[in-house]
């Protein structure tokens, strides 16, 4: 007996597909959107939980480092540019490769029919959650089965000329000068210390300075921040990008047209960000006594700024705002090393030491700079009070932004939290889900389907103060509560990474970070914490508070 079925990124595409289809389908579920829209409306679904094993990690992380490895990167002069490409190719290979193993999986259990698509094709910038190129990958894919789609909706603007920019800041007249290239993850604190200590302090806002509010920003001018933003020229872009074409294959598969298809796609980007590191480079050729650059990003603006001043011997320093760790297999060095990629790579001149965790991960990561133990810079700080709830942080992606081995899936994580509803029922553990931000618009039907969880997309500090513990897999808010006092459970219900080393005994009591890989070990890792009177942080974190580590990291300066 054969099956219809249909594919659809977002709840707003599945909708529209169920309402012009007219007989049976099934619905593949491939982001959290489209699995909470199929609950709430009783519609039959295929969960990828039974579908994707622990193997398929490896073999898509395995195979996406010898796709990036076999790249051509043209006339990519800057290694942040080739990372920005690295990464756009990949995530593309990640959906076509995940989505081929879900319908082949499907079709080996009951044979496919039809396959039904929107028709919806269409890109408008970068992170935009009305990207749609689902239909087209399965276009692309699945020429074997019938594939129906039931609108043609393609986005066919196309811009055929690319402008330069400039720079609007051209000069400075203060040699005690710092550039920051943007006050995300706590970055602030950098500025406010650099104000104190007599600097001038020059931040990145973007195009059209959309970053900040006006209050915010009349509040930066007055305590003297200069803002410095790319222009767009009427001048065209003379020597434009060229990357050759991808020829790739995976067990026989072609991924060539779909990757080609997207480097095609992006081009524009890739030469945005080009031109725009062509005028960093004419503006530190005007400025080359400037005293340090600050950047938590190794690839995109931030890394184009540490490779332009590099050129001119200025000084930079990376901070990295996630946490980086140790590799224990070869697949672990690959999640990692992508990770590493986005901010603790390139060619900063330091690299901030912000734990003793990410110092191990030396052991098997090579960075080019010079590591500068500087203890916490970025990560959250607070004192605990009232430590009662048991706090579960996961950092989800969406279909368009997936990542594997290292990251929970979507369907992995309403697993866990089915455990955790089990598990505050039955011993009144108190559950605080801090959702990732792509998660948020969920949080309503979430807590209705999960009445005995408490799901939050507050302030991380006020939660990590009232917290007992973290429940997480490989986020970032591993080091902001240990940071915080708060210990750590790594929870790898899948036996498929461990983030960093741990303990592996969840009887033992005092421990600051458990590693455990099912129910039993979960349990008595909550209890060995809540029984516990002291914990061995500094095993993972260096104690002092980053205000006065910030005044080790200035001395690279004065």
């Amino acid at each position: 007996m054969s099956i219809n079925i249909c594919l659809a990124q977002t709840a707003d595409e599945l909708d529209f597909i169920l309402k012009k289809v007219n007989e049976p389908v099934k619905v593949v579920s491939l982001d959290l959107s489209v699995f909470l829209y199929c609950v709430e409306n009783k519609i039959d679904y295929y969960d990828p939980i039974n579908l994707i094993n622990r193997d398929f990690h490896f073999k898509i992380i395995s195979e996406s480092d010898r796709l990036i490895k076999n790249i051509n990167f043209g006339n990519l002069e800057y290694d942040a540019l080739r990372k920005e490409f690295a990464s756009i190719i990949r995530l593309r290979f990640y959906n076509a490769l995940f989505l081929h193993e879900v319908v082949n999986k499907i079709n080996n259990q009951k044979k496919i029919n039809k396959i039904y698509t929107s028709g919806w094709n269409k890109h408008t910038k970068e992170y935009f959650k009305e990207n749609y190129f689902l239909s087209y990958l399965a276009k692309e894919l699945f020429k074997q089965f019938n594939v129906q789609e039931l609108s043609s909706e393609i986005n066919s603007t196309k811009e055929n000329k690319y402008f330069e920019y400039y720079l609007n800041l051209k000069s400075i007249s203060n040699k005690k000068t710092i550039i920051i290239s943007n006050l995300g993850y706590n970055f602030s604190r950098i500025l406010f210390h650099a104000i104190k200590k007599g600097y001038k302090v020059i931040l990145f806002t973007g195009e059209a300075s959309k970053d900040f509010s006006l209050i915010k920003k009349l509040f930066f001018l007055f305590l003297g921040v200069q803002f410095i933003k790319f222009i767009k020229s009427s001048k065209t872009i003379k020597n434009q990008v060229i990357i050759p074409d991808i020829n790739f294959k995976s067990e026989n598969i072609s991924f060539s047209k779909i990757l080609n298809d997207r480097k095609n796609e992006e081009l524009i980007k890739l030469n945005i960000l080009n031109s725009k590191r062509q005028a960093l480079e004419n503006f530190f050729n005007k400025n080359e006594k400037i005293s340090m650059i600050f950047t938590y990003a190794a690839r995109g603006i931030g890394g184009l700024m540490v490779e332009a001043g590099k050129n001119k011997s200025i000084p930079s320093i990376c901070i990295h705002h996630g946490t980086i760790a140790k590799s224990f297999n070869n697949f672990d060095k690959i999640y990692k090393k992508i990770n590493a990629d986005k901010s603790f790579s390139g060619k900063a001149k330091y690299f901030a030491i912000q734990s003793k965790i990410t110092k191990d991960s030396l052991i098997t990561h090579k960075i080019e700079g010079e590591p500068i133990e500087t203890g916490n810079i970025l990560f959250q700080e607070a004192e605990r009070k009232f430590p009662f709830f048991i706090m579960y942080a996961v950092t989800l992606k969406d279909f368009d932004n997936l990542s594997f081995l290292g990251d929970e899936m979507f369907y992995e994580f309403i697993e866990n939290l089915k455990l955790f509803e089990r598990f505050a029922k039955k011993y009144k553990f108190k559950f605080i889900i801090k959702l990732h931000s792509s998660a948020a618009k969920h949080i309503d039907l979430l807590q209705k389907n999960f009445k005995n969880l408490k799901f939050t997309i507050s302030d991380l500090k006020k939660n990590l103060q009232k917290c007992l513990l973290t429940i997480s897999y490989s986020s970032t808010v591993i080091e902001d509560s240990l940071h915080c006092g708060v210990p750590v459970v790594l929870f790898d219900k899948w036996k498929r990474y461990k983030h960093c080393d741990s303990q592996l005994n969840p009887k033992v009591l005092n421990e600051a970070m458990y590693y455990v890989t099912d129910e039993e070990g979960l349990l008595n890792a909550i209890n060995s914490i809540k029984d516990s009177n002291k914990f061995n942080f500094k095993k993972y974190i260096y104690l002092n508070k980053s205000k006065e580590n910030m005044k080790k990291l200035f001395k690279l300066i004065d």
